[in-house]
């Protein structure tokens, strides 16, 4: 798999599966970039509505967002950084 095939993949996994669960509080995310590292992937993330300033946002990227792409992209190294 290609860079631009698994940013294409790792948006859609956010779009289906991550920016529902936000939409039900008031939130969104969008993703920014997918950057390659030495280790793997940075993906850069903006959260948005009601998600932006609160309290739990950096909770949100940890346990949420992170855990997702976690799960969806095992063996791709990427790890979630919030886009301020």
């Amino acid at each position: 798999m290609n860079d631009d095939q698994l940013l294409k993949d790792v948006k859609k996994i956010v779009t289906e599966k991550i920016s529902p669960i936000l939409q039900m509080d008031g939130g969104n995310i969008e993703v920014i970039e997918l950057e390659k590292t030495e280790k793997g992937y940075n993906l850069k993330a903006k959260l948005m509505g009601a998600c932006q300033g609160c309290p739990g946002a950096t909770m949100t990227l940890q346990y949420l967002v992170q855990d997702t792409i976690d799960k969806e992209f095992p063996d791709k190294n990427i790890k979630v950084v919030a886009d301020m």
